[in-house]
């Protein structure tokens, strides 16, 4: 069971404080709570076929908790589900790092608010 808490959906680039993600891509996210953390349902959309994505959560001290990494591949499935040790509660933004380009946006509570 989860922590009670509804899913939240994350897209990168339209909420303030978000980083700016360039034209022809789009990045969004599932964030669910669980006991276990948060299960991420990651979205990838534009960036060039084999790319390494590497995703990550941000809590309230500005640390990061790593949530895996998977490769974008263009006309496959381009998104992922990944999971966080970190509670959904806990959490304040979520980053993923697309080749060389880091994207965050408002999470968790952050998001909420």
């Amino acid at each position: 069971g989860g922590s009670g808490a509804p899913e939240q959906h994350v897209v990168f680039g339209s909420a303030p404080g978000a980083t700016a993600v360039p034209a022809g891509m789009k990045i969004s996210a599932t964030l669910l709570p669980h006991s276990y953390g948060t299960e991420i349902h990651m979205y990838v959309k534009g960036a060039p076929s084999g790319t390494l994505c590497r995703v990550f959560l941000r809590g309230p001290d500005g640390e990061r908790m790593p949530a895996g990494t998977f490769r974008y591949r263009w006309g496959e499935d381009s998104d992922a589900v990944l999971s966080a040790a970190m509670d959904l509660s806990d959490t304040r933004a979520i980053g993923v790092r697309v080749g060389k380009r880091t994207f965050v946006a408002p999470a968790g509570a952050a998001g909420a608010a």
